[in-house]
């Protein structure tokens, strides 16, 4: 972009000169056509003068042997139009004082001339040769210097004149060549910068592509085509929101309006987002990606593909949330999702039971067939508590073969009793490990709410006092917590 300026300024500068120098030029060729026009009006004076001092010669002669007062006055005006001439030259500049010395002379050499004519009658031949002879004499040896000097002036003119017009088209030429020059560098520079960011961008990691004000794709680099699917001519033109950003991960449509990107074309604010791309395969491509203003209306888009980055989220946030083994909600999750299921429940004014469990046996298991049969039974117990609970049941693991479960929405507390119970039965049959035949039990306690107050800590801890008390009476057993008023 500067460099574009650049030559627009350097343009705007080089007319600027060629007007000036063209300008100058024109002016000063006008100066000096007028200078030619005006030394060609002085030859045509001083010719005229001359014809006139000869036409006053010939009438003083025709006056003198005449002796006619008529020619003697048209010799007067005619004597008259010669000074009227050299008025004119010496308007235009010339030094006229001794051009009308010499004509004062001659007129009067031709009037003594024609006296002596009229005194002498000398025949006409000798009168005629004498008056032709001093008229060579006298004016054209006056002129002669001058017409020289007006003819040196207009050589002079025309050797300026194509001076001029030599050093202008010189002048021309080196301005175009130099333009030309710097044109060349130029747009040699602005075609290599724009190479080298292509080859950049080509060359980038990142997915980068641009749209203009229309939205439509104008350029897009290897690793955005090979993250979407499509190939460039696929794209170049097109929609980028209808072509791979047209819905939520959800299903539902993605308005422009509400795109991100769309809003950075509009308002020119640099954003960072992560959002959810299709493939060309129609699959979901998260990414993280940077919308900014490219010029004036348009922009420009760098994303990544956070696809592992989401994975590693999801596994965290399974680590953080979830039992490794068994794949229950941990005592984190299970706090969380208890806290909704009570406000849910005293919404409704549903009945919601909170059930410790503690397996039986399981430790001499454990100590007599290994780790990992422990954890194999283990995982098949919890798989048990899942398929006897209702999908609106939770049931968490909270650490070694202890688990709890809370049951959502019952109408009377006789429901979580059969609830439980099931679950006594369904873990009472033997289970398969490692080709080993393992069978345990389970213990269970459990409080209900609201019918128990507190929260969902001091419920659990309730659960877990009627578990001991059940253990305490024989393992195998079903206990409810006792220190509260059964409505």
């Amino acid at each position: 972009m500067e460099n574009k300026n650049f030559i627009y300024k350097l343009i705007g500068a080089n007319a600027l000169i060629i007007f000036l120098v063209f300008g100058t030029f024109y002016n000063v060729y006008n100066f000096l056509n007028y200078q030619m026009i005006n030394n060609n009006l002085q030859r045509e004076n001083i010719t005229n003068f001359i014809h006139s001092c000869d036409h006053v010669s010939v009438h003083l002669y025709q006056s003198a042997m005449l002796n006619n007062a008529e020619y003697l006055t048209e010799a007067a005006k005619a004597s008259n139009d010669a000074l009227t001439y050299l008025e004119d030259l010496s308007e235009t500049g010339i030094d006229t004082r001794i051009l009308k010395e010499t004509y004062y002379n001659y007129f009067r050499q031709t009037v003594l001339t024609t006296s002596l004519v009229l005194e002498h009658r000398l025949d006409e031949s000798y009168r005629a040769d004498h008056i032709s002879q001093d008229s060579d004499r006298i004016l054209h040896k006056a002129f002669k210097t001058l017409q020289q000097k007006i003819l040196d002036d207009q050589q002079r003119i025309i050797f300026q004149i194509n001076t001029l017009m030599l050093f202008s088209a010189l002048l021309l030429v080196i301005i175009i060549v130099a333009n030309i020059i710097i044109l060349f560098r130029s747009f040699k520079s602005i075609r290599a910068k724009e190479n080298e960011r292509s080859e950049m961008i080509a060359a980038l990691g990142d997915g980068v592509y641009g749209i203009n004000e229309e939205g439509n794709c104008i350029f897009i680099n290897h690793s955005a085509l090979n993250m979407l699917g499509f190939k460039e001519e696929e794209v170049l033109g097109k929609n980028q929101h209808e072509l791979f950003h047209h819905h939520h991960s959800d299903g539902n449509i993605y308005l422009e309006d509400d795109c991100p990107i769309h809003l950075t074309e509009m308002d020119r604010k640099i954003r960072h987002v992560e959002e959810i791309f299709i493939r060309k395969d129609g699959s979901l491509l998260p990414v993280s990606l940077t919308a900014a203003p490219l010029g004036t209306n348009k922009a420009i888009v760098v994303f990544q593909d956070i696809t592992i980055l989401k994975e590693e989220q999801a596994m965290l946030d399974r680590y953080a949330n979830y039992d490794t083994l068994t794949g229950l909600p941990n005592r984190r999750l299970f706090s969380i999702l208890a806290e909704q299921v009570i406000a849910q429940a005293d919404r409704e004014n549903k009945v919601i039971a909170i059930g410790f469990l503690d397996l039986d046996g399981f430790k001499q298991i454990n100590d007599t067939y290994g780790h990992e049969s422990g954890d194999l039974l283990l995982q098949e117990v919890a798989q048990r508590f899942q398929s006897t609970l209702r999908q609106s049941d939770i049931v968490a693991r909270f650490g070694g073969d202890e688990f709890v479960i809370l049951l959502t929405s019952l109408d009377t507390k006789t429901e979580a009793e059969q609830s439980f119970k099931r679950i006594l039965d369904q873990v009472s049959e033997p289970i398969i490990a490692n080709n080993i035949s393992l069978k345990v039990g389970v213990s269970i306690g459990y409080t209900l709410y609201p019918l128990d107050t507190g929260d969902i800590d001091l419920l659990i801890r309730h659960a877990d006092i009627a578990m001991y008390d059940a253990k305490q009476s024989g393992k195998g057993r079903l206990q409810r917590y006792q220190n509260q008023e059964i409505v």
